[in-house]
């Protein structure tokens, strides 16, 4: 199978990638579909900002000390151990949130599964930065002070946007993540939705100014309190920053359908506890789980919902 080229975009392959989301968007498949889409639109921007690394004194620092993301953001203990203003403890609050159905390992595993990852063509450096760049997503929700529910998604995606530098703020809303947010239609109304969504932008424009996104050292942040944190990355107040947004969707009949999965939530919910189950009960890695089709890691789901299992069997659905 042809490799993915990070420094190519592959658009031809967005519009079906775009259905397959469309089916069936919150589940292995459509988190699969979204993470292709962000591979074939915006691979070159990784390129550039490995670039970036080499030219900041904090990405200089990183790329020395080869710190773990991953295990920063998967020591749950850990985190639950810290207090309550801690940034630590509110990204194990964010994690912990009964809007927020995915567990921390899988939005890396989106781009895991089918092997997809797999065969991007990436140099041990590289693989080092994405990895990085996969586990700060709930991070950057959590220092911009975005919930897990979809207005908090939509406000999140424009701020990363702003934060990145990769598009302007008109060309963001004809992106896959701009034309979902445009077509919701929260409690606010259409018109002060707009501005918020600006806002959020604006946010990740003044943060720009003060911390490239990709040279934050979060792992030196994680125990400090969370507006220390913000004020060190230079992360500006919102008028939304730690509001909940997770009852602006339920008057919207048709973005409620599609955010409930066409009615598959409740199930979607009991399987995204399982794949956890199946990560820290049976101690299978997320990696060694998510890199299966969405079709063999819904098996292991069904499997630890059915009753106590072993991971000898688990692992011998994911071989088959």
């Amino acid at each position: 199978m042809a490799k993915t080229v990070l420094t190519e975009r592959n658009l031809r392959d967005i519009p079906g990638d775009f259905l397959r989301w469309m089916k069936d968007p919150i589940s292995g498949e459509g988190g699969m579909r979204v993470a292709r889409i962000v591979f074939n639109i915006i691979g070159p921007e990784f390129e550039a900002a490995r670039r970036q690394f080499k030219t900041n004194p904090t990405g200089q620092r990183i790329l020395k000390d080869r710190p773990s993301l991953e295990n920063t953001v998967l020591d749950v203990a850990h985190l639950k151990s810290l207090p309550p203003e801690a940034f630590g403890r509110q990204v194990y609050d964010f994690l912990n949130n009964d809007d927020y159905i995915i567990p921390g390992y899988l939005i890396p595993g989106f781009f895991m599964m089918n092997g997809y990852y797999d065969r991007v063509q990436k140099d041990e450096e590289m693989d080092f930065l994405l990895h990085r760049f996969f586990f700060a997503h709930d991070l950057h929700h959590v220092i911009g002070g975005y919930g897990p529910d979809p207005c908090g998604e939509a406000l999140n995606a424009m701020f990363t946007a702003g934060w990145s530098g990769i598009i302007s703020r008109r060309l963001s809303y004809l992106t896959f993540f701009g034309l979902a947010a445009l077509s919701m239609t929260p409690k606010v109304g259409r018109t002060r939705w707009k501005e918020l969504l600006d806002e959020a932008y604006e946010r990740g424009v003044r943060t720009r100014k003060s911390t490239p996104l990709a040279c934050v050292y979060w792992e030196e942040l994680i125990d400090k309190p969370i507006e220390e944190a913000r004020a060190a990355i230079g992360v500006p107040s919102g008028s939304l920053a730690d509001m909940s947004t997770g009852d602006w969707m339920r008057h919207s009949r048709s973005t409620e359908t599609v955010i409930n999965s066409f009615g598959k939530m409740p199930l979607l919910k009991k399987k995204a506890k399982a794949l956890t189950e199946a990560v820290d009960g049976y101690g299978i890695h997320w990696k060694e789980l998510l890199r299966h089709h969405p079709k063999t890691i819904d098996k292991v789901a069904v499997r630890v919902m059915s009753g106590p299992t072993t991971k000898e069997e688990l692992m011998g659905i994911l071989a088959n």
